[in-house]
């Protein structure tokens, strides 16, 4: 899926979208499989993978594509990344991290959330205490 580039982005992403359907999941795990995130930065490993799709707005969907992402990056960076910051986040902070910064792409880009764009000091309150409370900086950008 990663290789087909004439696969529909959005269709792709509506099929990931089903997630109370195993078998989307099972390919969606398949799907980040064929990424190599060793060695990158967090946000870049983030926009390859969001690359190849186009990621469905529920929060539910989200939800769980970040989790896959956290997952898979923590993965291939056992023993860390290029940065500090990855060599300290589990699993689930990059998780927490990821869903965090689509919520922050999300509240800067969407002209429905004019009223309530995300300041950084709104998006580190809503990170505080992630990674068993080490701090997180901007070494991860």
């Amino acid at each position: 899926m990663k290789t087909a580039p004439t696969l529909d982005k959005t269709a792709v992403g509506e099929f990931f979208g089903k997630i109370s359907a195993k078998y989307n999941m099972d390919v969606l795990d398949v799907y980040l499989n064929e990424y190599d995130f060793k060695g990158i930065f967090f946000v870049n490993g983030l926009k390859m993978m969001l690359s190849g799709f186009r990621l469905i707005g529920e929060g539910q969907i989200v939800d769980k594509m970040m989790e896959k992402f956290g997952e898979k990056f923590a993965a291939d960076n056992p023993n860390g990344g290029p940065n500090k910051l990855n060599r300290e986040m589990s699993a689930e902070a990059l998780y927490l991290v990821s869903y965090a910064t689509m919520m922050l792409q999300t509240s800067l880009h969407n002209p429905n959330a004019v009223k309530s764009r995300m300041t950084i000091i709104d998006f580190t309150k809503q990170l505080k205490g992630v990674n068993g409370g080490k701090s997180l900086d901007d070494e991860f950008l």
